[in-house]
């Protein structure tokens, strides 16, 4: 998203004369739903959401590799240099 956000400001800085409110708008159409139902008042508003949805999503992510892993690690024996061997696989 860091880099949608730079790409946006390079291009709406080329364009003179767009209003704040049609610039958010623009900015919003191309990020995530998670971001756009706060309905943020302006694009520092914007900027900061899409910030604190990826640090979120990064959290969330992380939390949910390390849960399959533990899951898997206790459920199936794995090869650490050839990966999940499938053998003594017992469902």
């Amino acid at each position: 998203m860091k880099g949608y956000k730079t790409h946006f400001e390079l291009l709406s800085n080329e364009v003179r004369g767009l209003s704040d409110a049609y610039c958010l708008s623009c900015f919003l159409k191309g990020i995530m739903l998670g971001v756009r139902i706060f309905n943020p008042s302006d694009l520092v508003a914007a900027y900061s959401l899409v910030k604190m949805w990826e640090e979120n999503l990064k959290m969330v992510q992380g939390s949910c590799r390390l849960n399959v892993m533990a899951i898997i690690g206790k459920n199936f024996p794995i090869n650490q240099s050839k990966g999940f061997t499938g053998k003594n696989l017992s469902i």
